[in-house]
């Protein structure tokens, strides 16, 4: 006699549980690809479905997960380029938007790119990379302050381990225009800032944020910032689209309850 297949929401449950409290967030990573890749594509959506929804409701191992898949350059590396391939035609055919998302790549490139426009902060401009790294990571000074408006990925990632950094700070620095998608993508990687929901708007709201982070983050977004997206013309249009989809899921919702 053929044993059952687990249901989607016990295959969510046993992935999510496999993977939560795993301290590496690349490890977890690795955790969740490894399990996901084996599965059917049609049980693949379904799970990544389920670890969405119940990561909007804010069920924190849900969350935990979904802030594990967003690293999506590495997860969609372990996945692999035909199976995702694979998922994304499903995901299309199916009508799988949500999930779509996570499986269509950004572009690198562009995000290593800088403004031409951008200055070197005045005291800084005679400093090497390793000074300013070890300058972020120390006590409170105005050379600290000044390199909230460095240019520098590795730089950002510095000072956002720095306890003395506020949330004030991180949104300064995710609202700054221009600025490379880099160092916009390092916030969002950053486990403790990108908790802050304010700190999520103003990267979202940031045209310089790579198109596939800012989709990411719109799942958390609330109504009246979701409008303001939708109507933002500085925004990519796919994020701008992707916002209204929202906007008319989560009022279908509550039409549905009154």
């Amino acid at each position: 006699m053929k044993s059952e297949r687990p249901s989607p929401e016990k295959n969510a449950e046993r992935v999510v549980g496999r993977a939560f409290g795993v301290k590496d967030r690349r490890m977890r990573t690795a955790i969740l690809a490894e399990y996901l890749r084996l599965l059917p594509v049609a049980e693949l959506l379904e799970v990544v479905r389920i670890i969405m929804e119940r990561a909007e409701r804010k069920v924190p191992r849900y969350q935990e997960a979904y802030f594990s898949l967003i690293d999506s350059e590495f997860f969609l590396s372990l996945i692999g380029p035909e199976r995702v391939s694979e998922i994304v035609l499903q995901a299309r055919e199916t009508g799988c938007l949500e999930v779509l998302r996570l499986f269509s790549p950004g572009d690198p490139e562009r995000e290593r790119q800088v403004p031409g426009d951008l200055e070197v902060p005045a005291g800084l401009e005679y400093l090497t990379l390793g000074e300013k790294k070890s300058l972020a990571k120390g006590k409170r000074t105005l050379l600290l302050e000044k390199l909230l408006f460095d240019s520098d990925p590795s730089v950002i990632r510095n000072i956002l381990q720095n306890p003395r950094l506020t949330e004030l700070e991180v949104i300064r620095i995710a609202s700054r225009r221009p600025i490379p998608g880099a160092v916009l993508r390092v916030i969002f990687e950053n486990h403790r800032w990108i908790k802050c929901y304010r700190v999520k708007r103003t990267l979202i709201l940031n045209p310089h944020t790579p198109v596939e982070v800012s989709r990411n983050l719109l799942g958390y977004m609330l109504q009246p910032d979701l409008e303001e997206v939708s109507r933002d013309l500085s925004l990519n249009l796919q994020v701008r689209e992707e916002a209204a989809f929202l906007l008319g899921k989560k009022k279908h919702k509550e039409g549905g309850e009154e």
